[in-house]
């Protein structure tokens, strides 16, 4: 599962680079109206942080792997996925604690996926949960990167049977389980399985 546990949350609390709260909270309210521009505002706005913090995170071992934007697109798949009421996220810091939850997790199923094609032990080689003090400062991803995960998101989208799509659209709405259910006459534990299966899928 993706949820972010509180301690990755409070310890990644940062300030920089924040939207003003009354551009937040107008951007939130676009959001939950349906604009799908305000999505990418959003992604936009938040990536460099969440970037950051992933390729602080990753040891040298796990870099050449995987790449830390990779991880950052499978997080923003899986929020959009798992798509939760943002109206109840008061602050950006909020929200951001709670993306870079899920960024850390993804981080930890990325490592646990290549450790299982290893066929020797890499816990000593490969540690996720890194000390930061004295690292370079992460670059910033390039806006092509951004730019690339709402065409990866597209593309993966297009992969999925067409019910599929339907209810990710409807979700990424902002619609709830019942109201997806209800909308398209299917149970809503067929609406969970399948959000539960594809944000499972989006392992780097």
């Amino acid at each position: 599962m993706d949820t972010p546990n509180n301690e990755d949350s409070a310890n990644v609390a940062e300030s920089d680079g924040q939207l003003p709260s009354e551009s937040f909270r107008r951007l939130i309210c676009q959001i939950e109206n349906g604009s799908e521009e305000a999505i990418w505002r959003l992604v936009e706005d938040l990536s460099p942080h969440v970037y950051r913090v992933v390729k602080r995170r990753m040891s040298s071992s796990l870099t050449r792997r995987i790449g830390a934007s990779d991880v950052v697109q499978a997080t923003w798949a899986s929020f959009l996925i798992r798509r939760r009421d943002l109206a109840n996220f008061n602050t950006e810091d909020e929200l951001r604690a709670y993306v870079v939850g899920i960024a850390m997790n993804k981080l930890r199923m990325s490592a646990r996926a290549h450790l299982r094609t290893e066929a020797r032990d890499c816990r000593r080689e490969v540690p996720i949960e890194v000390n930061t003090d004295g690292l370079p400062v992460a670059k910033e991803p390039s806006p092509s990167e951004v730019v690339g995960f709402r065409e990866n998101w597209n593309l993966f989208m297009e992969q999925q049977p067409e019910h599929y799509q339907e209810i990710v659209r409807l979700r990424v709405e902002g619609c709830k389980l019942g109201e997806i259910a209800q909308r398209l006459r299917i149970n809503e534990r067929t609406v969970r399985r399948v959000l539960n299966k594809l944000a499972d899928t989006l392992v780097v």
